[in-house]
């Protein structure tokens, strides 16, 4: 029991040192996701990107963004 204490006492600053989960604060963002996948497969855009910018409570939720497809139709290199 005390190893088990220990371990968790000593992974605590690790825990505490990592960013925020932006996801789990701010949605999954799955409808956008969907949707600029849709754009791509089933309206065949070769590409789509979404960003977004505005101001939010929680942090790393201001600023996000969402690609599918490919930015480049000669090479394939991805959105």
């Amino acid at each position: 029991m005390a190893g088990a204490a220990a371990l968790v006492l000593l992974a605590a600053p690790l825990a505490a040192a990592r960013p925020p989960d932006a996801s789990r604060a701010c949605g999954t963002r799955e409808a956008v996701r969907r949707s600029v996948h849709r754009l791509v497969t089933e309206d065949r855009i070769a590409g789509a990107a979404v960003l977004v910018d505005t101001p939010a409570a929680e942090p790393g939720c201001a600023r996000w963004s969402v690609t599918d497809g490919v930015a480049d139709l000669r090479t394939g290199r991805r959105a």
